[in-house]
């Protein structure tokens, strides 16, 4: 339990270091795009789909995870023979999935509250952190996976908290 805070504090500065980082000018990590191309909502959807690739590619490694379990399980065919074998591997599959959906509706639907310039920051940020985050999490499976579950629930439910706070306010129902 004490090891399993300790990867939370951890995610939790690197994290705000990252964010640091990148907020203070010191890190860009969002491309040569500058704000002023950002300009419709077409522009900032294409950009924000640019950068779902790493959050793909994390997907792509945990099929081959999955495929790894199999095949050095001897569970090849999931109706047959030792398939518990593969459960971590799926269960880390399945996580990253739930995540990743999660994740990109939230994306999409901060587009329509975020000015340009803070896109920029944002979008980056939130991906590297998913794709990192899942890697980690897939290492560290199943009792040192809190540092990488921490890098993609946590922005998550930190975009889920402001585009709630945001229809909310939007609608004018508080």
């Amino acid at each position: 339990m004490k090891f399993a805070a300790f990867l939370f504090v951890a995610s939790l500065a690197f994290m705000g270091s990252s964010c640091y980082l990148v907020t203070q000018g010191k890190l860009n990590i969002s491309g040569p795009v500058k704000a002023q191309e950002l300009s419709s909502f077409e522009d900032r959807l294409r950009y924000t789909l640019r950068f779902q690739s790493l959050g793909v590619a994390t997907l792509i490694l945990c099929v081959f995870n999955v495929i790894n379990a199999r095949r050095s399980s001897g569970a090849l065919n999931p109706l047959q023979g030792p398939e518990h074998k593969t459960q971590g591997a799926k269960n880390v599959f399945l996580n990253s999935l739930e995540q990743f959906i999660i994740s990109v509706m939230n994306q999409y639907i901060m587009l329509v509250y975020l000015e340009p310039a803070t896109i920029l920051k944002v979008i980056p940020l939130i991906n590297y952190w998913f794709a990192i985050g899942r890697v980690a999490f897939m290492v560290g499976y199943p009792l040192k996976r809190t540092f990488g579950f921490s890098l993609s629930f946590l922005p998550n439910m930190i975009m889920t908290g402001f585009n709630i706070y945001k229809f909310v306010q939007f609608n004018k129902l508080i």
